[in-house]
């Protein structure tokens, strides 16, 4: 026989869960509603964080553009430190510290050994960071090989072995020809024997000429301590005649004034 439930029963029995689901969902009310507020929060500064590096970003390439010397690169580095435009200045600093040092070792040997060195640690603070990318630790490795050679004292292994790596590291880009004639090229004794007569050299920069008040040498300036007797004389009396050169008309008023 079946049993036939009384349909006011199944709707007291309904009512009466519903009733127990919302007096449970009261309690956890505030919870819900402040996740609710912390997700928007995240977000909301999640996007306002990422329009802020966004221009960030573009401020600093924008001063990247505008640099044009090494000391400009160096200012970019400063301002955004750690952004991929202060690796991409560093890299640009040490090739301009790079091509002076080289020209500077021919006619300043210590001011361009010191830029050289620069170089090298602008290049090697490169492949030391993390926001580098393969790309710029290419010319990082690159402007090491190349600051290696240059400080050469005639044992070519290091610069062979910086070019070497380059070329094993860096087998797709664009320079690994340059590395490898830079291999075989500096493995003769001639290179060699040249780097480590070049790295013995000194050159200085010439001294200034003292300033004359724009007039230059004066003929009338007393000829210097060291200078032979014979070409003092010749400086004393420069027409030959026995005679000392003509005092200037001035010098020689005065003299007559003081007699009187």
């Amino acid at each position: 026989m079946d049993t036939e439930v009384d349909p006011k029963l199944e709707q007291n029995d309904l009512e009466r869960l519903l009733k127990s689901g919302r007096q449970k969902a009261e309690g956890y009310t505030g919870l819900l509603i402040a996740a609710a507020i912390a997700v928007v929060v995240l977000i909301g500064g999640w996007l306002v964080m990422r329009a802020n590096a966004a221009s960030q970003r573009q401020a600093a390439w924008q001063k990247l553009s505008e640099a044009e010397v090494a000391e400009s690169y160096a200012a970019v580095v400063d301002e955004f430190p750690g952004s991929e435009a202060a690796v991409w200045a560093r890299i640009s600093e040490a090739k301009d510290l790079l091509g002076d040092g080289l020209k500077l070792m021919y006619t300043d040997r210590d001011t361009g050994r010191a830029k050289l060195e620069q170089a090298r640690e602008a290049a090697n603070e490169v492949l030391d960071s993390s926001a580098a990318d393969f790309q710029a630790q290419e010319q990082a490795a690159m402007i090491l090989a190349g600051v290696t050679e240059t400080l050469s004292d005639g044992d070519m292994q290091p610069a062979v072995d910086a070019y070497q790596s380059f070329a094993e590291t860096y087998p797709n880009s664009g320079m690994v020809a340059f590395a490898r004639a830079k291999v075989e090229e500096l493995s003769r004794p001639e290179v060699s024997e040249f780097y480590a007569w070049f790295s013995k050299q000194n050159p200085k920069p010439d001294a200034p000429a003292a300033p004359r008040d724009g007039l230059g040498e004066s003929p009338f300036d007393p000829p210097p301590a060291d200078m032979p007797a014979a070409e003092a004389e010749a400086e004393a009396d420069p027409a030959g005649d026995g005679e000392a050169a003509e005092e200037p008309a001035e010098t020689a008023a005065e003299d007559e004034a003081d007699d009187s």
